[in-house]
């Protein structure tokens, strides 16, 4: 019986490397008010790397002193943006870096998922964990506690390791968010 599941199996399902994503910048500040043509449109204008370059948004968001702009793009137009510090737009010079799109619960501070698909049963109705100290009850907005990162916990206890905890769940100094960078880098199409 197990050797006809197995050989059905093997008729039904193919094993497939996952392909991979282009790499992503966000842009820092954007001041003007632009449609997403005229942005895609100003950015191949002012910038010899981009005309050609196949761009795509992402996303955009409020910040402090405009909007933030994410855009993916090919591997040999990011590979030469790489090399630059800043990137013209509208007659501005503007800061950019790489954006890993990390996603993370805001109910168990796991990666790979968001709080509307968080499987965790604990966390499942009611509210999630504090991402700056771990304890529940509170949003860490609210939190004057010590930071204590729920995931270096989590693995410490699992695994044996003896990752730093006195950080925030969302802190870059997180081990387990520079493996979850680690593995989107893995998963991105930087060229040959």
């Amino acid at each position: 019986m197990e050797l006809e599941n197995l050989k059905e199996v093997k008729e039904n399902f193919q094993i497939m490397k996952p392909s991979l994503k282009d790499p992503n910048i966000v842009i820092f500040n954007i001041t003007d008010e632009l449609s997403n043509e005229e942005f895609i449109d100003s950015l191949r204008a002012q910038n010899e790397d981009l005309t050609n370059a196949t761009l795509k948004i992402r996303t955009s968001y409020k910040s402090k002193f405009g909007k933030n702009w994410i855009i993916s793009m090919d591997h040999v137009a990011f590979n030469a943006l790489k090399k630059r510090k800043n990137i013209n737009l509208n007659w501005q010079m503007l800061s950019f870096k790489e954006n890993f799109r990390i996603i993370q619960c805001f109910k168990c501070a796991n990666y790979g998922h968001t709080a509307m698909t968080c499987r965790d049963e604990e966390f499942k109705t009611g509210g999630g964990i504090c991402l700056r100290c771990a304890d529940k009850g509170h949003r860490e907005r609210e939190c004057h506690a010590d930071p204590k990162c729920s995931n270096c916990t989590s693995h410490n206890l699992k695994f044996g390791s003896t990752f730093k905890t006195d950080h925030s769940a969302r802190s870059n100094d997180c081990k387990i968010r520079e493996k979850e960078i680690d593995f989107i880098i893995s998963r991105t199409n930087y060229g040959p």
